[in-house]
């Protein structure tokens, strides 16, 4: 046996199960790091939820990131990863492969190319530097521990064992693009807790149906959660109303915890304040001012304040006649 054969024996052999964005990752980080890394992906392309991100832009990152904009039973996992390779580490390890980025609004942080292409491109001609082993249409059946070792079996039952294995599937959101559940099953197979998934960012459906006439409206308010009739959770921002329910940042800043909240069987109320920054004091001193001039509609009393189909949908909610004199 010759010395490199010996040499290459030696090197620890690691499976990347996903080649999405943490799998990419995983793979240039383990083969960097003198692994023999073989990346397995079940579809005929590597990164494809990548190639869509950011609109096909790749929004990779935020200059404004931070710990505390996420959310999770562990809050310290995400300090502990932001410690060993945080925003300064993202930003040089791109440019060194050769991905310098460009900064766009809100501090979004994309490949200088605007191009999501880009990023895939250069990850597989750097995969392939690196001497990985590079293996497409391969879904992974099962995981299992033989002798110490990890043995992964495909859909075409081929048989690898591995020394280590990176799982790396990715979650069930955006089945379009091939997102599925196999990663959890591969993961609760091993013996591992698996908390069930549900969706983080979304808009929320409202049973209230006169709600649903103001589809369009956009407002800035203040949305609150009351969970047992205790405050959950506020966000305040841009207020969408659509067909179904609400929209737009205020609404997608709680919907994290309308939905853990539903899934955990507790009832909710939805509280949305439509003047936000002002006291209630004031407001009611200004809605006395309102309605005393004059004979006016109830409706037409408060033209001047909210626009026309929002004015006589609340007032309507409220059990007020718009057209009735106040």
């Amino acid at each position: 046996m010759n010395e490199h054969r010996m040499k290459n024996e030696e090197r620890k052999s690691v499976a990347i199960i996903g080649g999405g964005a943490s799998g990419l990752m995983a793979a240039w980080h383990a083969a960097s790091g003198g692994a023999r890394v073989t990346l397995f992906e079940k579809q005929k392309m590597l990164g494809r939820k990548v190639r869509a991100t950011g609109n096909g832009r790749c929004n990779i990152t935020n200059r404004n990131i931070d710990a505390s904009f996420y959310h999770g039973r562990n809050p310290q996992f995400v300090r502990n990863v932001f410690g060993r390779f945080g925003l300064d580490d993202t930003i040089g390890f791109f440019r060194r492969i050769g991905i310098p980025f460009v900064e766009l609004e809100g501090g979004r942080l994309y490949p200088a190319s605007l191009q999501a292409s880009t990023v895939t491109q250069i990850f597989e001609y750097e995969l392939e530097r690196l001497a990985v082993d590079i293996r497409l249409h391969r879904k992974i059946e099962r995981l299992e521990e033989r002798d110490g070792r990890l043995r992964l079996i495909t859909a075409g039952q081929e048989e690898s064992d591995f020394d280590a294995v990176v799982l790396a599937a990715g979650g069930c959101a955006y089945p379009q693009l091939g997102a599925s559940r196999s990663g959890y099953e591969l993961a609760a197979a091993l013996g591992h807790t698996v908390h069930e998934p549900f969706p983080a960012i979304l808009p929320i459906n409202i049973t209230l149906k006169a709600l649903h006439r103001l589809e369009g409206i956009k407002r800035d308010c203040s949305v609150s959660v009351m969970r047992s009739g205790r405050l959950a959770e506020r966000s305040s921002g841009e207020l969408l109303f659509t067909k179904y329910g609400i929209s737009g940042p205020a609404a997608l800043e709680v919907s994290r915890t309308v939905n853990e909240s539903l899934c955990a069987g507790d009832t909710l109320e939805i509280a949305i304040d439509f003047f936000p920054d002002t006291d209630a004091a004031d407001l009611e001193v200004l809605l006395s001012e309102l309605w005393s001039a004059g004979e006016r509609p109830a409706g037409l009393s408060l033209r001047g304040l909210i626009r026309d189909r929002l004015c006589d949908t609340l007032l309507r909610i409220a059990g007020v006649d718009p057209a009735v004199p106040v």
